[in-house]
């Protein structure tokens, strides 16, 4: 389904796409495979070896709240079916799972993600995909929780909520499964709602998990303070919009100085023109596309993340406030 009209462009979503009612039942599956890496999982479902199947629905759960939310942004990553995932996950996931298994190749949902939108956002019921029923959900009894532990991170998060993201919008969620990671997935959930960020002017805040704080902090979120309960720690970040403002004192500066360099002194003058260029470069592009040279960069440093450990393992940022 294409994005309903909205008030403005939205960021393309290339190999990305709305997540439908018709993907709950198999992104309970993603998320509850992908998260358990976190110390965070352990600490809120310490039962989930006994009770794996209040585990999976409680990620329905969640993951149907917010498709269904005007509020809330939704987006999936998908490839091809690997048969053998279930051994590639250090989770227990039933057999009798409620989703039917695909052919080996046919194109599934491995990543999730999930976003907050601003308050008052004009784009309030612009990413809503009802394309196809809900799935009837049974009431969870979450065993698998530890409800006090669920109860002081939920406080712990929605103060540091309270202090720093008031009007912005909000990461809530990204998660891979694990037999997918290192296709650079996570990276790519991530960089749209960036991409949209920028697109609207609205800085975003998230509460990163310890996996995380690497990828967030190579795309341009600032570390506003870290949280720590009972030996888990979470950080509340923020991506600052950016502002040629900075680009532009700097290409002034050097415009001031390149009358005082010394013409016969040829590779002075050949490096300045140079580093003149660059700058003026960041300076059209730094607007609000991530292809400018400052997010071209980082983009490198996320693409050897995406390789690695530190992109697609289980929790990027927390479900805070949707348990």
């Amino acid at each position: 389904m294409a994005l309903s009209p909205g008030p403005s462009s939205s960021p393309p979503l290339g190999r990305l796409r709305l997540a439908s009612p018709a993907d709950i039942p198999r992104i309970g599956i993603v998320a509850a495979s992908g998260f358990p890496y976190s110390p965070v999982f352990d600490w809120e479902r310490p039962n989930h070896a006994k009770f794996p199947q209040d585990t999976l629905l409680s990620y329905r759960h969640e993951f149907s709240a917010v498709i269904k939310s005007p509020e809330h942004i939704v987006l999936v990553a998908t490839d091809k079916f690997d048969s053998n995932e279930g051994k590639k996950t250090k989770a227990i996931i039933p057999p009798n799972n409620g989703w039917p298994t695909p052919k080996p190749h046919d194109e599934v949902v491995v990543g999730v993600a999930c976003w907050k939108l601003p308050p008052g956002s004009n784009r309030k019921g612009s990413f809503q995909n009802d394309d196809a029923p809900y799935p009837e959900l049974l009431e969870n009894p979450m065993r698998d929780m530890d409800k006090d532990h669920c109860d002081a991170l939920d406080e712990l998060c929605e103060a540091a909520e309270e202090q720093y993201f008031q009007g912005l919008a909000t990461m809530e969620m990204v998660v891979v499964h694990p037999a997918y990671w290192r296709r650079g997935h996570g990276g790519r959930l991530v960089r749209w709602g960036i991409d949209l960020a920028n697109l609207d002017k609205v800085c975003q805040g998230v509460i990163a998990a310890e996996m995380g704080k690497s990828l967030y902090r190579s795309l341009g979120y600032e570390e506003l303070e870290d949280l720590h309960l009972e030996g888990v720690h979470v950080s509340a970040m923020k991506y600052h919009v950016k502002s040629g403002s900075a680009v532009k004192r700097l290409l002034s500066r050097v415009t001031r100085l390149r009358p005082h360099i010394p013409m016969p002194v040829p590779g002075v003058a050949a490096r300045l023109r140079q580093v003149c260029h660059r700058v003026r470069q960041s300076l059209l592009c730094c607007g609000y596309s991530t292809e400018s040279f400052v997010e071209k960069e980082k983009n490198s440093v996320l693409d050897h993340q995406d390789k690695g450990k530190a992109c697609d393992r289980s929790t990027l940022s927390l479900s805070t406030g949707m348990r």
